[in-house]
């Protein structure tokens, strides 16, 4: 699955949870929503990210206070 920076959350939302419909079924599904909609927010802000690969690591990957 491939997520573009212009998506919205509510696309990337759409594509996890027609994932895990044809994983799992719709019933599982229901039960996982808000852990789907969590999921599908983090992506999206993850993709909102520049990615700078001539500078230092972005703050995701060490966030503050984390020893690197």
């Amino acid at each position: 699955m491939q997520f573009d920076a212009l998506d919205s959350p509510a696309a990337v939302r759409a594509a996890l949870t027609g994932a895990a419909v044809a994983r799992w079924g719709e019933a599982r599904t229901a039960a996982l929503q808000a852990q789907l909609d969590a999921t599908a927010q983090a992506l999206w802000e993850l993709a909102q990210q520049p990615l700078d690969l001539e500078g230092p690591e972005p703050d995701f990957i060490y966030p503050t206070g984390v020893e690197r």
